[in-house]
């Protein structure tokens, strides 16, 4: 072959190197660019999920700070019904203890009082003995 022919046959291969050449640095272009839109997309994510850690965080201190308010609260309540019930008690069994003594100081006065009473229907019936005894001998002394 002539040298030429070898020219012509290399500038056409030269040609074609440019034109893959100029493909290859359009596609390397667009791969850069598509890098570059996944990277800050990639980078949005991460802060995306790096605000819900610590959102997530957040949220579980909250609600551990809560249980622990809830559970001390609970606690307080049952202290003070404890303490009410006890007192409730403690004022049930003192005013027992009143109307017992009340009730016990009524009855030894009703029965003081009984006790005059059946005193006096003895000295009564004693009495009507003793008068119907005497007002059958005078009856007797005088028919």
């Amino acid at each position: 072959m002539s040298i030429d022919a070898q020219v012509k046959v290399l500038e056409s291969v030269v040609g074609r190197l440019d034109t893959n050449i100029e493909k290859l640095t359009e596609l390397s272009n667009s791969i850069s660019k598509l890098l570059a839109v996944h990277d800050s997309r990639i980078d949005s994510l991460e802060k995306v999920h790096n605000r819900t850690d610590e959102d997530i965080k957040e949220i579980h201190s909250r609600v551990t700070t809560i249980s622990r308010e809830i559970c001390d609260k609970i606690d307080q309540v049952e202290s003070i019904i404890e303490q009410r019930l006890r007192e409730a008690g403690e004022a049930s069994a003192k005013g027992h203890a009143e109307i017992k003594a009340d009730i016990e100081n009524k009855i030894n006065t009703l029965a003081a009082r009984v006790g005059v009473l059946e005193t006096w229907r003895w000295l009564v019936i004693g009495g009507a003995t003793v008068i119907g005894y005497f007002g059958e001998k005078l009856f007797k002394l005088f028919s």
